[in-house]
């Protein structure tokens, strides 16, 4: 009796260590034909985060530009208009219209 159930448990214990071997070689199978596809990816990806950092930096400095001559316009103005506070000439007013527009004016 004990004997039986020994072999059972041996021939099982092999039927499992097939089992998992055969699983592992397709799971092994499935990696190995779909890595190309993983690599190509992380490629894009690299190329899509290169592009864009090149992007941001191409639009924030015309707006860095941007801030540093509103803010020059505005002591210009102030420095014609006096130390009292009035703008005689009617100031430097922006407007934005979103990202990429230009809406600045001087109103008089």
């Amino acid at each position: 009796m004990f004997g039986i159930d020994i072999k059972e448990k041996r021939e099982r214990k092999e039927q499992v260590s097939e089992n998992a071997c055969y699983t592992k070689g397709n799971y092994c199978a499935q990696l190995a034909r779909i890595q190309p596809q993983i690599g190509a990816l992380e490629e894009q990806l690299y190329q899509v985060r290169t592009e864009t950092e090149g992007q941001k930096l191409q639009y924030e400095q015309p707006l860095n530009i941007k801030v540093h001559l509103e803010k020059e316009a505005g002591t210009y103005f102030l420095l014609i208009d006096g130390d009292d506070g009035a703008c005689k000439s009617g100031g430097y007013k922006s407007k934005d219209y979103g990202p990429g527009n230009v809406g600045n004016q001087i109103s008089g």
